[in-house]
């Protein structure tokens, strides 16, 4: 390995050190790429892609986005530590879903209730 030496320092209080600069040697590696081809997405399909990624998403209130969104933020700039955050989140929502579970279960009854006590009509 040849290396050439930095010039060294002169004057007053000057140390010299040599410095060795190494050789180096790039290869070039050839490399077979293949074309892909791209789709072209015009302002045809633009008006198709929210409602297809919409289809895809659960629906989500507004209100719940902003408190994980919220939460989050707590989070990441240090008002809570990650881990509590990590077990709010998840509890909140498991007890959301627990209470829309009980209304609807109790709006079933009502319903099913109000239809047993309907005369039927007479034939």
């Amino acid at each position: 390995m040849a290396a050439e030496t930095a010039e060294p320092a002169t004057g007053p209080g000057r140390l010299s050190v040599p410095v060795l600069v190494p050789e180096m040697h790039l290869r070039r590696i050839p490399v077979q790429v293949r074309h892909l081809p791209v789709p072209v997405v015009g302002s045809a399909h633009l008006p198709q892609v929210p409602g297809a990624m919409r289809a895809r998403l659960p629906e989500i209130p507004r209100n719940r986005l902003l408190w994980w969104g919220g939460l989050a933020g707590l989070a990441a700039f240090g008002v809570i530590v990650w881990p509590v955050a990590g077990v709010v989140a998840p509890g909140t929502y498991i007890a959301t879903r627990g209470a829309k579970e009980a209304a609807h279960e109790e709006v079933a009854a009502e319903h099913e209730k109000a239809h047993r006590e309907e005369p039927q009509p007479a034939t």
